[in-house]
């Protein structure tokens, strides 16, 4: 399985906070945002990964992420040129995706919850596509997914009441027909490619599995100021009472057994003074 993490887009809803620079490498607390999406494909075992950005932010995610090497992680990019929706994002990766199964997810989603990993391993073993559904007041503002007798039946786009609350987040399971569904897919009146329209496909096909996260599981989709803020003070709240770093990077490929704790020691080495890096230390 290959990762994919979504990490273009113009940042418009956190302007002018983005002028310059990705919104990916905005601070959640600790950590800049895009770690956060990052660290599930991790945590999935997925050493193999594609980050779709924009072309002005090639040569900053090449800097900031040529250190995961050490680890054996394999991080490609994929340039995406112009806005034009999630199934167009994919596309731009197609070369690297074509006939393989992946786990796509957005680069400013964070999720947080109690065995979440093993939750995720369930969803990869499923035939076709996979989605994780969420309860929020917002959902006029996302894909909302239809429900009867359990089962999804329908994905609607930005709906424009909210009286369905079962919100599909950036999260999804895809096997070797998302390529051919992504290409066969119009523009919306928007003028773009929905991933709701890739996700009939899949229902259409009796081939979309889903998993609802209750309330013991958070869920951000911090691409807006307060929600960027709201996150980063679930962050801080939920490390600082446990005394456990949430989406630490090498904490996960130490517990992968991708690294030895004295490689790991070596590579640390480098790292400026910090509390993320004394966390480290008292890991190991």
């Amino acid at each position: 399985m290959i990762g994919i993490v979504l990490a273009g887009g113009t940042g418009s809803r956190l302007f002018p906070s983005t002028v310059g620079f990705s919104k990916h490498f905005c601070p959640v607390f600790d950590k800049p945002l895009f770690y956060y999406p990052l660290s599930l494909l991790l945590l999935l075992g997925i050493r193999e990964i594609v980050i779709v950005i924009n072309k002005e932010d090639l040569n900053i995610f090449r800097e900031k992420t040529k250190y995961l090497s050490k680890f054996g992680i394999q991080i490609k990019f994929a340039i995406q040129y112009k806005s034009r929706g999630l199934p167009d994002a994919i596309l731009s990766a197609k070369k690297y995706i074509d006939k393989k199964k992946c786990c796509v997810v957005l680069g400013d989603n964070i999720f947080y919850g109690e065995n979440f990993k093993e939750i995720m391993n369930e969803q990869t073993k499923v035939k076709g596509a996979s989605i994780f559904i969420y309860n929020t007041e917002y959902s006029q503002e996302y894909a909302v997914a239809k429900i009867q007798k359990n089962k999804v039946v329908k994905i609607i786009e930005k709906p424009k009441n909210n009286f369905n609350k079962n919100v599909v987040t950036g999260l999804y399971f895809f096997d070797h027909d998302l390529i051919k569904f992504c290409k066969s897919i119009k523009p919306s009146k928007r003028g773009e490619l929905e991933i709701s329209d890739v996700l009939n496909l899949y229902i259409k096909k009796n081939k979309l599995s889903s998993f609802k996260l209750g309330r013991g599981f958070t869920w951000f989709d911090a691409g807006t100021p307060k929600r960027l803020s709201r996150a980063s003070s679930f962050i801080e709240q939920t490390e600082n009472f446990s005394g456990l770093k949430i989406s630490c990077l090498e904490e996960i490929v130490l517990n992968n057994n991708w690294v030895s704790k004295s490689k790991l020691k070596k590579v640390i080495t480098k790292y400026p003074v910090s509390d993320y890096k004394k966390y480290i230390i008292k890991i190991l």
